[in-house]
């Protein structure tokens, strides 16, 4: 069926405008509610942690990055806070921080011009970016430094979608080449950005669509590959303190027994929920809500599964981004 178009912008140039203001908007708005993080001095664990790896690291050891540390592969966020820190070290941290936010803001960014292409209406594009860029969940993404991963594997994977919908109808190479480079660029961030390429996969396989399928399926091997040759599959241990309903339990994933299975089912439902209603679940998982954010987010989701009934045909992606991100 075609595509619902609730403003139609047929000249080229007249797109660039909205795409240019677009992002001036919520670059201001990100840079008016986030400036006191180039405050922020590195005294987090996690942020002693990165700029240690990154003074200890050799150009030779990059490509292994750290599977020890956790049972994770994400060279490219990592390579570029190693390149940083060759440059800044710990003279400049604003640099780090600038960087992070910078990402953020193009996700923001690429959030508006997909909801602006899908819809035809700058406005909902630009409240699309708002949102992005406002949700409480995601301020890690630049406080903390190598959080970049996130925002990393989101900027790449949306892009894949953005490039998508103008590829979906041709059958240029190039084109696919590039959206199944940028889901590979998204997983090499962080393995959950391999939720964008099942996500685009699964909806090419119901569609019949053979370009994109084989894009989806090129990057999750390449990545596959990479992963394998690298870092040895990446595989280590891992441990963490995990929310269960009212409590908090440190929990190994190094066997199967009723422990794992239970917290690992209990993951995967509170990151489902929280996913779609968030004010329900502390950060760490365990039970904690918060009748502030049930009601923003509710008004969020109401307005979302409108978006997801009288959408384009691509609009089910996201859905499906949300589906594979939580299993």
């Amino acid at each position: 069926p075609p595509q619902r178009m609730a403003v139609n912008l047929p000249e080229p140039g007249s797109r660039r405008s909205v795409h240019a203001a677009i992002l001036l908007g919520i670059a201001a708005l990100l840079a008016f509610i986030a400036w006191r993080v180039f405050e922020i001095q590195p005294f987090d664990g996690d942020n002693l942690w990165i700029l240690e790896w990154a003074d200890k690291t050799r150009l030779s050891d990059l490509p292994r990055v750290a599977p020890s540390v956790y049972p994770e592969w994400r060279p490219f966020p990592y390579a570029t806070i190693w390149l940083q820190y060759k440059s800044a070290t710990i003279e400049h941290l604003w640099a780090y921080q600038l960087v992070n936010l910078s990402i953020w803001v193009a996700c923001g960014w690429i959030v508006a011009r997909i909801v602006l292409d899908l819809s035809g209406s700058a406005l909902a594009g630009f409240a699309g970016g708002v949102i992005v860029l406002t949700s409480t969940q995601l301020v890690s993404t630049f406080v903390l430094i190598v959080e970049r991963q996130n925002s990393m594997a989101c900027f790449f994977g949306l892009a894949a979608w953005l490039a998508l919908i103008p590829a979906w109808e041709e059958r240029s190479v190039r084109r696919w080449v590039v959206v199944s480079s940028l889901l590979a660029a998204s997983a090499f961030s962080k393995e959950f950005g391999l939720a964008f390429a099942a996500a685009i996969g699964a909806f090419a396989l119901v569609e019949r669509h053979w370009p994109a399928l084989w894009a989806a399926a090129g990057a999750v091997a390449l990545y596959g590959v990479c992963r394998i040759v690298f870092a040895g599959g990446g595989i280590g241990l891992y441990c963490e303190q995990h929310g269960y309903f009212l409590t908090a339990r440190n929990v190994c994933f190094d066997r199967v027994d009723g422990v794992v299975i239970s917290q690992a089912a209990y993951n995967v439902v509170a990151t489902g929920i929280s996913s779609l209603m968030y004010g329900l679940f502390f950060d760490d998982g365990t039970i904690s809500v918060s009748p502030r954010w049930l009601l923003i987010s509710g008004v969020v989701l109401a307005v979302a599964v409108v978006g997801w009934v009288r959408g384009g045909k691509l609009n089910p992606i996201g859905l499906l981004i949300i589906a594979f991100n939580t299993v």
